[in-house]
């Protein structure tokens, strides 16, 4: 007697196993949200390039100055004597924020400060009829247009 009752019992989970749903693949695990080693290389790599954007922003001036004094390099030295005294106007004028009132003499005065109390013989030399006499020294230019441009930073 005790078997018809197994019986049974086996007859009634065939069935109820015959109506459960056959084995599914558990489903992928979704990259979103992202993990927070992922995060912090976005973070890092998103200041990477804004710090690279800011930088290569803040040197447009620096980078135009460089430009102008490669294209005054190539002219003819009248012509470079009115540009470079021209670049240097501008200069004290917009980036170090001199008046625009400066005679030649103020002017002539206040590069000096910049160059080591030194008036360059070119600076005003545009004025004279023998302008093609001045020698031009580049990298004393260079350097006293540096030094201007980073008087304008302070």
């Amino acid at each position: 007697m005790a078997l018809v009752p197994l019986m049974a019992a086996s007859q009634g989970l065939d069935e109820l196993f015959s109506q459960m749903a056959p084995n599914t693949q558990p489903t992928e695990p979704s990259i979103w949200p992202l993990a927070i080693g992922y995060w912090l290389i976005l973070a890092a790599l998103l200041v990477l390039i804004a710090g690279a954007v800011f930088s290569f922003i803040k040197q447009r001036p620096w980078r135009a100055i460089k430009n102008e004094l490669a294209l005054i390099q190539a002219l003819p030295q009248a012509q470079q004597l009115v540009r470079l005294h021209q670049l240097l106007r501008w200069l004290s004028i917009h980036h170090a924020r001199q008046p625009k009132e400066l005679s030649p003499k103020a002017f002539a005065d206040w590069v000096n400060q910049h160059n080591n109390g030194q008036t360059p013989d070119w600076l005003n030399a545009h004025y004279q009829a023998d302008a093609e006499a001045v020698r031009l020294d580049w990298a004393g230019i260079k350097v006293l247009v540096r030094h201007i441009y980073k008087e304008g930073k302070v």
